[in-house]
This record gives C-alpha cells, sequence and structure tokens, in this order.
C-alpha cells in the first residue's frame, strides 16, 4: 500500500512514520523543513509545502498514493483567525490539486 504523508517532520507526522517505516508501506512523506533520517526504509521524502509546484505534483501522481494522511499546519502553535483563515486557503487548494 502507498500512503503520501503531509507534514511528514511535524509532532504526530515524526512520530506516525517511526511506526509506519517498520511495515511493509511505501511512504511518499512531503517535508517542508528537515530531512527525514536516511535510515528509514521504503520512504521517499520530497521537500515542498503544500502549494505543490508542478513538478512536485508530477511525482506525486507518479507515485499514485493509495491513502492521504494529510497533517500539515502552518504557523503551530499559531491558531489564530488570521492564521487559521491562511491554512484553511491552503488546505484547500491543495486537496482541490
Amino acid at each position: 500500500m502507498k500512503l503520501l504523508i503531509t507534514g511528514s517532520t511535524g509532532f504526530i507526522g515524526t512520530n506516525l512514520i517511526k511506526k509506519l517505516q517498520k511495515k511493509k508501506f511505501k511512504i511518499l512523506a512531503l517535508r517542508k523543513k528537515k530531512n527525514l533520517p536516511k535510515s528509514y526504509k521504503n520512504i521517499l521524502s520530497i521537500k515542498s509545502d503544500i502549494k505543490l509546484s508542478n513538478k512536485v505534483l508530477r511525482k506525486v501522481i507518479r507515485f499514485s498514493p493509495d491513502i492521504l494522511i494529510h497533517l500539515a499546519w502552518e504557523s503551530i502553535p499559531n491558531y489564530s483567525r488570521n492564521a487559521s483563515r491562511i491554512n484553511f486557503s491552503k488546505q484547500k487548494y491543495f486537496l482541490e490539486k
């Protein structure tokens, strides 16, 4: 099974990937900042935000994930109305793409 995980270097994403990398999943991990450990198996990591450039979008399409685990959220721990509005807009754009 192929998984696409956004927010893969956040608190939840990091711990989830630690567990999933021991299983037989193929994982495409979108990360905004730091790299994933090279010791992880079956994980392809791409540095990208959820705007998904055309190049990254093509890679996601080629990967053809069965499941999306969407954990990306910008500006944590800022949950203000303005930050939430910005995140909503970005999340909507990502899901429509």
